[in-house]
């Protein structure tokens, strides 16, 4: 059994990835905490160690669990970096998100009120295909904590990474409207995979991670 530590998307947990058929993985879960004011990703990604155990570990990253896994890539040694529905570097997040910087509504507008647009819109930015996805993500959307909302918002919009791990696979959906594909250097690309495929698309990313991570045990 292998131990493989999953960071989720932006306040999410373990939920995203219950899908998964991983036989020979031993998952650990990194819960993500409450981030301190002004709080730079390095730091953040610091603190963060003291849930993982492991030398040089595999770590499993979906969206902006992704990018918190490269930046943990600079602080110790990684075997493997698996993003999913993610981006590598500041390249690959679109240039839309930089008008966060110029309107900062997620610093600024009701929490309420961001809580609404995200149950309005996120079924549309997710990709979800079916009720049981909506009611997650719903679920998701109410339990994330305002402090890690808006600190992850404003994080994704300023983030200046260029590093790109050399034992990274990055795995991408055609049909990601949060992160499109044009943007993305995938090493795997899912048919009509939206943001959220790590749940409907899971037998499909399960046999990926079961390749890539059986050809890392015989490395």
């Amino acid at each position: 059994m292998q131990d493989i530590y999953f960071i989720s998307g932006l306040g999410a947990d373990h939920r995203l990835f219950q899908y998964l058929h991983l036989p020979n993985v031993t998952p650990h879960f990194i819960r993500w905490i409450t981030p301190l004011k002004n709080e730079s990703w390095e730091s953040y990604a610091h603190r963060l160690l003291d849930q993982i155990r492991e030398k040089d570990p595999v770590i499993i990253g979906m969206s902006m669990g992704g990018m918190m896994a490269v930046e943990i890539s600079k602080l110790i040694s990684t075997k493997k970096i698996i993003l999913i529905s993610s981006s590598a570097t500041k390249k690959e997040i679109p240039p839309y998100f930089r008008l966060l910087r110029i309107f900062q509504g997620h610093r600024w507008l009701s929490y309420k009120f961001l809580v609404r647009l995200g149950l309005i819109f996120g079924g549309w930015l997710f990709g979800t295909t079916c009720r049981a996805d909506k009611d997650l993500l719903n679920e998701i959307i109410f339990d994330t904590d305002e402090t890690l909302f808006r600190w992850s918002w404003h994080r994704v919009a300023y983030w200046k990474n260029t590093f790109t791990p050399k034992n990274i696979i990055h795995i991408h959906g055609d049909h990601d409207h949060m992160l499109p594909i044009p943007f993305i250097k995938a090493d795997y690309i899912i048919h009509r995979g939206t943001h959220l495929m790590v749940i409907n698309k899971a037998d499909e990313i399960s046999q990926i991670l079961n390749n890539v991570l059986d050809n890392h045990t015989d490395e």
